[in-house]
């Protein structure tokens, strides 16, 4: 099945220091039940769905379409790395072809867009950075892997970096489902404290789905700029350490000790 770095299960990486995901947090905290069955036990899901799997390949050939951009190659020759992508992943998981198909469609459409729109520069792609985890163990972090580090050479805001996010979505995004991204402003903290001078961020938004007619450009792609505070980047990184040190308080027990002090939210969405 795909898998994209931030859904792995808990890294330990080579140094023993433990990185509790964002992921991992927001597992834990809609179902303490479905956290340890995923993190704990490292079960795997029955199947992948038709949105994730969509999400998982695009966010692949954006990767490499961006990649080849910062490398001085064309949007041209950046469209042919990601669809040698999109090929590549399709031969490990031939019966998901529709999804492949999907992606393949999106991806010739946005190229060309994007070529037209992105009035930046682009400085990382899929990289990681870490930030320690107050009162967790001295190599305990919190990772994440950004889509893109921007910097933009045009319009108002000209000069200054941006966080951007893919997001492939059924339809767009509304305000308040952007107000409830909890994700990017932690992106942004942590960012932050690495140095990195990044004051904005942007939901690039791919629509995944199929009007009976033909779509226009505008209604497959969008960005949307996120109204990020310093307060709601402080309080929500302060809640994933807050979820993290008590991750690792159930990781400290046995596996029998940590399935008996769970509890579990029952209801169709979760448990299915």
């Amino acid at each position: 099945m795909l898998n994209r770095y931030h859904d792995e299960p808990r890294i330990r990486s080579a140094d023993d220091s433990v990185k509790i995901s964002n992921s991992e947090v927001s597992a834990f905290l809609k179902c303490e039940r479905r956290h340890f069955y995923q993190y704990r036990l490292r079960l795997q899901s029955r199947g992948m769905s038709r949105s994730l799997g969509i999400g998982i390949v695009f966010h692949e050939a954006a990767a490499a379409l961006y990649d080849a951009v910062r490398n001085g190659e064309t949007y041209e020759q950046g469209l042919a790395r990601g669809n040698t992508v999109i090929q590549e992943l399709l031969l490990d998981d031939i019966q998901n072809i529709e999804i492949y198909s999907r992606v393949a469609e999106l991806f010739e459409r946005y190229v060309p867009w994007a070529e037209k729109n992105d009035n930046f520069i682009v400085h990382d792609v899929e990289r990681a950075y870490y930030m320690p985890i107050p009162d967790g163990g001295p190599k305990d972090v919190y990772p994440m892997r950004i889509d893109l580090l921007v910097q933009y050479t045009s319009g108002k805001y000209e000069g200054q970096i941006a966080l951007m996010d893919h997001k492939t979505t059924y339809d767009f995004w509304s305000e308040d489902a952007l107000y409830l991204n909890a994700q990017i402003p932690k992106y942004m903290g942590v960012l932050q404290f690495n140095g990195v001078a990044v004051r904005r961020a942007v939901i690039n938004q791919i629509r995944t789905r199929k009007n009976k007619g033909p779509m226009t450009d505008d209604e497959l792609f969008k960005r949307s700029p996120m109204h990020i505070e310093r307060g709601e980047i402080r309080n929500l990184l302060r809640e994933q350490f807050i979820a993290s040190e008590r991750i690792q308080r159930l990781n400290s027990l046995t596996v029998e000790e940590h399935e008996g002090s769970i509890l579990r939210a029952m209801d169709r969405f979760t448990c299915e």
